[in-house]
């Protein structure tokens, strides 16, 4: 036994001094065939699972570290079992699957804290900050880098120290809050040149860079940028690289005006982001290149660019970028005169920018809506979208950064307290400002508020109860029962139940004085009913209009669960969204139910539905995919059950009706799915719809 230890710990030194990185995959696979089945043989599943990462094999090293945790459960061995959950959860973010990084880290929180490990809440505690500044959640994100942060500088590990300052900079830059994010990144740099970590050197560098050019102080923006660039070309960083591109492309637009110059910088930012398949850092440089051709006048080389840029954001489901999106192309449709579809793409820029907290992007979402206005004669509702566009402004420029700014540079290693002090005073007095202009804005339009909204929601009864009068009376016995089922659909999507929780969560708003709130979500209601009236008088729609309807409903649920639940749709390309036709309201019910029965039940959010629409043949295959509680866990907590039976009981009939009508096969199948130990993990819908192709619709 003791010749057997040593031999082990020979081969674990001949693994340490190893360098190549194939070198010490192949000395961890060598040690892991002469292994015992114990908690040696998890570590090094779980070493081999990290170099497999680090080698770009992502889900291969998934695969592995599941192993090892399935291993360390046996042994009932925690700290493995935490550590092969983080592992896990980091692969996942590599992937970009934020929402199953969040979901491992927060399970590998749970067990370190179970064993009153510090410097493992805070390794845990780092990833979720992490996963939630992927998913715009800054102010999350913040609370638990400042957990980690406390811990490691307890503890006095620099390496983590660096890291969670810088995170906490980003995450303060994204919410708009300058002297901050400036202070942390400055607390970083003596650390990272004593460390001579040149990676995040560069990092740091452009982060700092970033904040200046928030600020408009192009030349020191310009001249970080520059050192940014300069030491990630030195070390073959691409992606960092092209960030600073696209950054000093932005210097280029905004000061000088020199939009070939501009152009170029983001065309090669494009070039490298692309060379590594970094999907975030792509859609930021196509929304930038086509800013600038629409500025340049080449519309359709913009449009291009905007709606790759809107469908890869939503593809990675990335609500910044998807805000950003919809507002270049808000400015699009004003150049075409499209007016009603620039409305719809400023008031999506606007809730969303507002419910994730970007300032940047409401504000401007506020400037294109106000310049719509006044374009179209409409001067009233101008004005108060252009006072809301100078708050976010006012608490932008003059958020008391630029008396701090000029104080707050130094050199690297010059000490940072009494910067850090004056700056944190500076913070609250802006904080107290900028809520005393709130409190303003909100006292002067709160009553016209109620009042709008009571007129509209009245407006919008009289519509509905108008459509529903005017239904033809005299068709053939098979058409009477097709449309009654049909405007049982509707009405069960625009149920009492419904419009209840609708109205409750505008009341909600009003009541805490959340004016802008109240009208984002009433906006956004109102066209979410809008669509579903004028699709509900349709035999068959398009494709297209079918992921409109499901984007509103969607968007409108997130708007009031926004810590529940994530989405995503994604489209088979085989299928032609333009002349892909299918019956409408048949796919929503099975997704509202998906979110209230499957998601909403889940104490901890992180709750994912993916709609996938896929080619079968001959047939279209929707599937509804949910992480929630599964059939069985909701069925036993739900008190109204007779609701979901009869949105289903509905949808059956509509569909046999419809197979009997037009002898098709549709079809559902529900698969209510475990994992290895019976657990649910959520519920599978699979909808088969005939495939119908046609250039018109069926009205």
């Amino acid at each position: 036994m003791m010749k057997a230890y040593i031999l082990f710990l020979l081969l674990c030194l001949s693994f340490a001094i190893a360098t190549a990185q194939s070198r010490e995959i192949d000395s961890l696979q060598n040690l892991l065939k002469a292994a015992p089945n114990d908690t040696t043989k998890i570590l090094l599943l779980n070493s081999l699972s990290i170099q497999i990462s680090r080698s770009g094999k992502y889900d291969s090293a998934i695969a592995m570290a599941e192993k090892a945790e399935k291993a360390a459960e046996k042994l009932a061995y925690k700290k493995g079992i935490a550590n092969t959950l983080m592992t896990i959860s980091i692969a996942q973010y590599r992937l970009g699957n934020y929402n199953s990084a969040l979901e491992y880290a927060f399970r590998a929180l749970a067990v370190f804290q179970d064993m009153k490990s510090k410097r493992g809440i805070a390794y845990a505690s780092t990833g979720i900050g992490d996963a939630y500044t992927q998913l715009c959640k800054y102010s999350k994100s913040l609370e638990y880098d400042m957990k980690s942060l406390a811990i490691y500088q307890e503890l006095g590990e620099k390496q983590r120290i660096m890291y969670n300052l810088r995170s906490i900079s980003i995450n303060y830059n994204y919410l708009g809050n300058y002297s901050d994010a400036l202070s942390y990144a400055l607390k970083a740099l003596p650390i990272c040149l004593e460390l001579n970590n040149k990676k995040i050197l560069s990092n740091l560098l452009s982060d700092i860079g970033s904040v200046y050019y928030r600020k408009r102080d192009y030349e020191n923006a310009l001249k970080y940028y520059n050192r940014s660039l300069k030491i990630s070309d030195s070390t073959g960083e691409k992606i960092l690289s092209a960030y600073s591109l696209n950054s000093i492309g932005n210097i280029h637009e905004d000061n000088e005006r020199n939009y070939d110059a501009a152009l170029e910088s983001y065309s090669k930012a494009l070039v490298l982001f692309k060379e590594v398949k970094y999907s975030i850092g792509v859609t930021f440089s196509l929304i930038d290149i086509g800013r600038i051709y629409r500025v340049q006048g080449n519309y359709s080389e913009a449009l291009e660019n905007e709606s790759e840029a809107l469908d890869m954001a939503r593809k990675i489901n990335y609500p910044t970028l998807i805000a950003k999106s919809h507002m270049e192309l808000g400015f699009l449709d004003m150049q075409s005169k499209s007016y009603k579809q620039a409305k719809v793409h400023f008031d999506s820029a606007l809730v969303i920018s507002k419910n994730i907290g970007v300032k940047d992007v409401t504000k401007d979402a506020y400037r294109g809506l106000f310049q719509l206005d006044s374009t179209m004669r409409d001067y009233k509702t101008a004005l108060e979208n252009y006072k809301q566009y100078i708050v976010y402004k006012d608490s932008i420029d003059n958020d008391a950064n630029e008396k701090k700014i000029v104080q707050a540079e130094m050199n690297y290693e010059f000490e940072q307290k009494q910067a850090a002090e004056k700056l944190e005073q500076n913070k609250k007095d802006a904080i107290r400002d900028a809520e005393e202009t709130r409190q303003k804005a909100k006292n002067k339009i709160a009553l016209g508020l109620i009042a709008s909204f009571s007129i509209i929601l009245a407006l919008l009864v009289i519509v509905i109860f108008q459509r529903m009068k005017g239904a033809e009376k005299k068709k053939l016995l098979a058409e009477q029962q097709k449309s009654w089922l049909e405007l049982k659909a509707l009405r069960t999507q625009m149920n009492p139940h419904f419009l209840y929780n609708t109205i409750n969560s505008i009341q909600s708003f009003i009541l805490k004085n959340d004016t802008k709130s109240s009208a984002n979500y009433l906006n956004q209601f109102a066209r979410l009913m809008r669509g579903v009236l004028e699709n509900s008088r349709k035999d068959k729609i398009t494709l297209a209009e079918e992921m409109e309807g499901l984007y509103n409903y969607l968007d409108f649920e997130t708007m009031r669960f926004s810590d529940k639940f994530n989405y995503q749709i994604v489209v088979d390309e085989k299928l032609d969204k333009a002349k892909t036709l299918l019956p409408p309201l048949l796919i929503q019910p099975y997704i509202e139910n998906a979110i209230w029965h499957g998601l909403m039940p889940l104490s901890s959010g992180g709750g994912q539905v993916n709609i996938i629409f896929e080619k079968v043949n001959n047939h279209i295959k929707c599937t509804v995919d949910d992480n929630g509680i599964g059939r069985k866990a909701a069925k036993e907590i739900k008190n109204d059950s007779m609701h979901k039976s009869l949105g289903m009981s509905i949808v059956a009939q509509r569909m046999e009706s419809m197979n009997k009508m037009y002898q098709w096969d549709m079809k559902v199948d529900i698969t209510d799915k475990q994992n290895d130990y019976g657990i649910s993990t959520g519920t599978k819908v699979e909808i088969y719809l005939p495939l119908i192709l046609n250039t018109v619709l069926y009205d």
